[in-house]
């Protein structure tokens, strides 16, 4: 089961920057805004099939209904502790299993191309997107390597 739910974390994380990526190099910076605003809900809908359900949450959401439970908030923070003592993030991994579903959480690090939207020093027309679209964004400010949040997925057993 662990298999399969880093297999499509690979597959929703490989989609989505590249998407991201094309629409950035085709429309600027405000367009990626509108990727991730628009098309991430849709890359993760197509890899929640089967019984897995697949997203993204984060300590500082830029979207307020993307607020982590509490099992992905316990991640969010052992993986903060976890990065700050030094781990590696492509090491680090949460998993939990009990008799009604498996969940799995790995993390997203800010690198380069997160800052240009999440950094401390965002033009002035990402800071105007952002704005329109998310007037309560708290997902701005971060450094590279900092913990931007999480890719979450759980599948409910039979």
């Amino acid at each position: 089961m662990e298999a399969e739910a880093m297999q499509r974390i690979r597959l929703f994380a490989t989609e989505l920057k590249t998407t991201l990526s094309q629409a950035i190099e085709q429309g600027g910076l405000s367009q990626g805004i509108n990727v991730c605003r628009e098309m991430a809900p849709h890359i993760a809908k197509r890899y929640s099939t089967d019984g897995w359900h697949i997203g993204r949450t984060s300590h500082k959401v830029r979207n307020p209904d993307n607020q982590p439970d509490n099992w992905e908030a316990e991640q969010i923070r052992y993986f903060q502790q976890a990065l700050a003592a030094g781990e590696k993030a492509s090491s680090l991994i949460a998993i939990q299993l009990d008799k009604q579903q498996f969940r799995l959480a790995k993390p997203i690090v800010t690198e380069g191309l997160c800052l240009s939207c999440h950094g401390s020093q965002l033009g002035n027309d990402v800071k105007a997107a952002l704005q329109s679209h998310y007037p309560a964004d708290l997902a701005t400010g971060f450094s590279p390597g900092e913990l931007r949040g999480i890719f979450t997925l759980k599948k409910v057993l039979p």
